[in-house]
């Protein structure tokens, strides 16, 4: 079943750490296709491959955040190391999933991350500024996926794909859109929040927003570029991700040498 879910680039057994890394809406584990060899030799990433796409692109894709987690939780305790400590990542929907996730885990008394990282995606009690896409008419769904960018022009103005594509991002954009927050008291787990200093789509306040969901450590740290600032830099995303997980690795190991 895990194999189904997960994509692992390059198996390093030697890992301390699992690194789970959550897609965009329309999006896929190739936008991970790289981190891995970019990431400190201690990290095991695992990228998440929904259904609907690339190897799962004869599945029907969820669109509802509920029954994915009911999948999608256990697949992630069957993959992990007892004890060994993880990480969730997830960017704009990747990043609802992520956070929901980790709800779920505590909710069902289950190990909770040891970090959450939320990427381009607004705190979800912040107002919402945009209209839903996912019940608007062909043309104006299209018209909004431009808008809201990370779709190449060459694959909207191309009907064959956008026949193929369309099903899958309606259901994706339906996932997020259609998801209900209730307020829960704060996590204990520490946050980190990336966002892009130029995307309109979260806005510096609505990333701070998320400090009220932990009552552990909480930092934002904002990259250049728009809402795909992680695709747009990698380069610098990889380096921001890589120092986070390493300044979590030294506060382990001085946990251990302080104990």
């Amino acid at each position: 079943m895990s194999e189904t879910w997960l994509v692992r680039e390059t198996e390093r057994p030697a890992a301390t750490l699992d690194l789970y890394c959550f897609p965009p809406a329309g999006g896929t584990s190739g936008l991970y296709r790289n981190w891995h060899a970019a990431l400190p030799e201690f990290v095991q990433l695992h990228a998440i491959e929904l259904p609907g796409r690339e190897r799962r692109f004869s599945e029907t894709p969820f669109d509802n955040m509920g029954l994915l987690l009911d999948e999608l939780v256990p697949v992630i305790e069957a993959s992990r190391s007892p004890g060994r400590p993880f990480v969730l990542f997830g960017h704009s929907m990747g990043a609802s999933i992520a956070f929901e996730m980790t709800r779920r885990l505590c909710e069902t008394n289950r190990e909770l991350p040891a970090l959450l990282c939320i990427s381009g995606r607004k705190a979800p009690q912040t107002p919402e500024r945009f209209s839903f896409m996912h019940d608007l008419g062909e043309a104006e769904f299209i018209e909004g996926l431009r808008a809201y960018g990370g779709t190449p022009e060459a694959v909207l103005q191309n009907e064959d794909l956008m026949e193929l594509f369309v099903p899958l991002l309606r259901a994706d954009f339906s996932l997020f859109e259609t998801w209900s927050y209730t307020p829960q008291p704060p996590l204990r787990v520490p946050f980190v929040v990336f966002g892009g200093e130029d995307d309109h789509r979260a806005l510096r306040d609505e990333l701070q927003s998320w400090r009220i969901h932990t009552a552990l450590d909480f930092q934002l740290r904002m990259l250049p570029g728009g809402h795909f600032f992680l695709r747009d830099d990698e380069e610098r995303m990889l380096a921001e991700l890589g120092q986070v997980l390493l300044s979590y690795a030294d506060l382990k190991q001085a946990d251990v040498l302080a104990g």
